[in-house]
């Protein structure tokens, strides 16, 4: 479905929907956005063990 057809839809539930249907919507937003910084985060401290381990072996 696109855009224009998503909000004309929308526009024709009665208010106590709309406002679910939103709020749908913005918790699974904020839900994805977690998850993102999650594996940013995950990845980060996967490379700084690497890097450490790295330069531990190198010093041996």
């Amino acid at each position: 479905m696109r855009t224009n057809e998503l909000i004309k839809e929308i526009k024709s539930l009665p208010l106590s929907q709309r406002i679910y249907v939103i709020e749908k919507a913005i918790h699974s937003v904020r839900e994805q956005e977690e998850k993102n910084k999650l594996k940013k985060l995950s990845i980060f401290f996967l490379m700084t063990i690497i890097t450490m381990k790295s330069s531990l072996l190198l010093q041996t």
